[in-house]
Formats: C-alpha cells, sequence, structure tokens
C-alpha cells in the first residue's frame, strides 16, 4: 500500500496505518536525525519526537503525495532544534576525539564506509543534510526543495558546495604522507 493510502487511512483512525508508515521510515528518520545531530541518543529521541509530530499533525497534510517530503520537513526542524541544544558539547567532544587518534585508529577507519560517514559528519550540518537527502535517503532534488524549504536552484548549490567540501575534507584528512 502507498504512501497516499496510508495517510488516507491514518486520518481516518488506522492504528494499522500507523505502523506501516512509522515501519517504513523510522530509520531512515532516525539515519538522518543521526546525520544532523551527530548523537545516536539524541537522534532516537528526535526519530519518537518526529513521529508524534507526525500522527499528532496528520490531520493538518493536505496532500497525501506530498507526506514523505512533510515527514521529513518535520525531522528536519525537529533534530535541528535538537542540535541547537547539543551543539557545543559536540564540538568539544569532536575536538577531543581528533586529538588523541592513534595511528592504528586511523588505519582502522580507513575502511571505505568508516571514512566516508566521517568525512560527512566533518561537515556542516546544511550540507550534511543535502547529501543524506540526496545519497541515503535518495530524495530527488525537487523534494529536498520541498523539505528544506528552498528553491530547487539552491539545493543543486548546496548538493555542488556539500560535495567539494567532502571532497577537500577528504584530500585534508588522508594526504599521502598521513598514510605513510
Amino acid at each position: 500500500m502507498g504512501d497516499s493510502e496510508l495517510v488516507t487511512q491514518l486520518k481516518k483512525g488506522d492504528v494499522r496505518a500507523r505502523v506501516v508508515l512509522y515501519d517504513r521510515y523510522k530509520s531512515g528518520i532516525y539515519g538522518y536525525c543521526v546525520h544532523i545531530i551527530r548523537d545516536k541518543e539524541q537522534a532516537a529521541d528526535a526519530t519518537q519526537e518526529v513521529f508524534a509530530k507526525v500522527f499528532e499533525g496528520i490531520g493538518n497534510l493536505k496532500d497525501h503525495e506530498a507526506f514523505r517530503s512533510w515527514l521529513f520537513a518535520i525531522a528536519r526542524n525537529t533534530a535541528f532544534g535538537y542540535l541547537k541544544k547539543v551543539s557545543e558539547n559536540i564540538e568539544l567532544q569532536d575536538s577531543d576525539a581528533i586529538e588523541n587518534e592513534s595511528p592504528f585508529d586511523v588505519v582502522a577507519r580507513l575502511q571505505t564506509r568508516d571514512v566516508l560517514e566521517a568525512l560527512i559528519l566533518s561537515l556542516s550540518p546544511t550540507h550534511r543534510e543535502v547529501i543524506h537527502l540526496r545519497e541515503y535517503e535518495d530524495l530527488s532534488y525537487e523534494a529536498i526543495a520541498q523539505v528544506i524549504g528552498i528553491p530547487l536552484s539552491s539545493v543543486k548549490g548546496r548538493l555542488l558546495k556539500a560535495r567539494r567540501a567532502l571532497a577537500s575534507e577528504f584530500r585534508k584528512k588522508y594526504r599521502r604522507d598521513d598514510l605513510c
């Protein structure tokens, strides 16, 4: 059953539709929150808050076809709210981790996925957000524009800057002499 049909059922009070939508999107919303907040416990809390807001506000959704974009917009606002609360603490933790990293830790992190995740986490929240929505959630540029609330051309520009920043971070962190 598609999202639109499930939203219709949910608006009628169908508990099964709630369960299906939650199961369908919980991991994606959680991953999105982790990418923004960078704290798994806070992201789990934010994920629960997102779904509480979604199920409470489902009556406000006019276009059932836009459910996914609406859901990620709520997740975005919620995650950035959490980010504001914890940003100073996260910055201190990150700087301590970098200073205490041993050469063995560097070698251990050179697995492709881990390297990419670390690089993405080093980006600004706005860059992490567009990378996550495009690459992990596979949203179209148009859907990203709806989620973030910016013009399509701005989405394309942000993605370009985010990808360039990612490449720059890679070059800075993994220069050839760092690997020897």
